[in-house]
């Protein structure tokens, strides 16, 4: 292992991402394209180096892409600036009205043209970043949160509805560092919130409550570096957006402006109480293998007729069965392990981790700062834990629509913790 500095030196930078008008929306995939920018969608990236050891954060305002996609990002980063894998941490904000970066769902394909944009403006703030490194210092808290609120909602028969349900399980950590130069000027603030940024449902392109979480907490420290982690927030949505019929509303920009306020305020209010932190910068890169439920065979497959996308992914299944002979059983799915001192960790996963696996990831730390994190290095399928599982409802239930050919097994618990355990054990974390 390298000899460890006590210097932490740290760059930020940050470059816009929006597309042109009639570029193919993600999020709803509706028909069309973006007409108009509500608001400036940015790649933000943050470069910590200790001597020797580096990392770099890479925050997108877009849903996600997948495991190719992220590929290619990072090999483009590594040929540009010698980064390795293990030391770029990609994470998606999930804002449902981003332009299309993701294959999910069968939807229209993204525009390459905007992949090679994303792909040049990351690399650009990239180099800006190492650039600008100078020394600085560490500081975590954690304050809790009450913008999400759980959409799992138990019907009474057996079933779980996608509506607003008080008494779910969320994950209301809120976690975050500040970068300060060796003046104490903000050089950046890195947060996270584990919620759904799924208020936007239009042609307008916007970075729904991340965005404007960020540019509250920029104009308050008079920066730019606020960057923002979504967490496990994958089977949550705003507290605020719960309509009077028990449903969700959509499409407020007041509501966007009303819950960024929110939380920027709950993390004002508790930078106070942050402590320095000695950089130690380690990292771990590595999949876990989570077996899948019982395959289908082909006669299943050819049976499938409707609705129109499951017919799709019931025909990619079969030409996967010609080509290959068999279908995958397992979804490698990346745990990436970020340690920047003894008592600040960020744990990301390549999933649309649900609140439930964030409390089990935070249960594993009680000393010290968590970053529990989905939507990094790429999205596989939606992660919930065995009883959520067991429950059933959308987010156990949607394999088919990651292009998986089915949902996964129980057993989701131990591998997590096995391999946190395992990290611990080789002083990573």
């Amino acid at each position: 292992m390298p000899k460890l500095s006590a210097t932490l030196k740290a760059g930020f930078a940050r470059r816009t991402i929006n597309a042109p008008v009639g570029t193919v929306m993600d999020g709803t995939r509706s028909a069309g394209g973006t007409t108009s920018c509500h608001d400036d969608l940015f790649v933000r990236v943050l470069w910590l180096e200790q001597g020797r050891r580096r990392v770099v954060f890479v925050a997108l305002d877009l849903l996600f892409t997948e495991r190719p996609g992220i590929d290619r990002l990072k090999g483009a980063i590594s040929r540009s600036l010698g980064l390795k894998a293990e030391e770029v941490l990609v994470n998606f904000s999930h804002t449902h009205a981003p332009p299309a970066y993701s294959h999910w769902n069968y939807g229209n394909l993204p525009d390459p043209l905007y992949i090679e944009a994303v792909e040049a403006m990351t690399i650009q703030a990239l180099g800006e970043a190492r650039g600008r490194l100078q020394t600085a210092h560490l500081f975590a808290g954690a304050a809790t949160t009450r913008v999400p609120l759980s959409r799992r909602r138990p019907d009474g028969k057996g079933k779980i509805e996608f509506r607003p349900y008080a008494e779910g399980e969320i994950c209301p950590a809120l976690p975050f560092f500040l970068v300060k130069t060796g003046r104490g000027r903000v050089l950046s603030l890195v947060f996270s919130v584990s919620c759904h940024p799924s208020i936007i449902y239009l042609h307008d392109t916007s970075a729904d409550f991340p965005g404007a979480a960020c540019a509250a907490l920029n104009r308050h420290f008079q920066t730019e570096g606020a960057l923002f982690l979504q967490g496990a927030g994958g089977d949550a949505k705003p507290r605020r957006i719960r309509d009077a019929g028990d449903k969700w509303r959509q499409n407020g920009w007041d509501d966007v402006e009303a819950v960024g306020s929110e939380i920027a305020g709950e993390v004002i209010a508790a930078v106070d109480r942050a402590q320095p932190v000695a950089p130690d910068i380690r990292l771990a890169l590595r999949d876990l293998e989570l077996p899948l439920s019982r395959l289908p065979d082909k006669a299943e497959l050819e049976r499938v007729l409707e609705p129109r996308q499951k017919k799709v992914w019931a025909a990619e299944m079969l030409r996967r069965l010609e080509f290959c002979g068999q279908l995958p059983a397992v979804a490698p799915v990346a745990l990436h392990a970020v340690r920047l001192g003894a008592n600040l960790r960020l744990l990301g996963l390549e999933a649309e981790v649900t609140s439930a696996i964030g409390n089990l990831i935070l249960r594993q730390f009680p000393q010290g700062v968590t970053f529990p994190m989905g939507y990094t290095n790429g999205t596989q399928l939606y992660l919930p834990d065995d009883r959520q599982l067991a429950e059933g409802g959308y987010e156990s239930e949607s394999c088919w629509e990651y292009h998986r050919p089915a949902n996964l097994a129980p057993g989701i618990d131990a591998k997590v913790v096995g391999a946190l355990a395992e990290l611990k054990e080789k002083g990573v974390l």
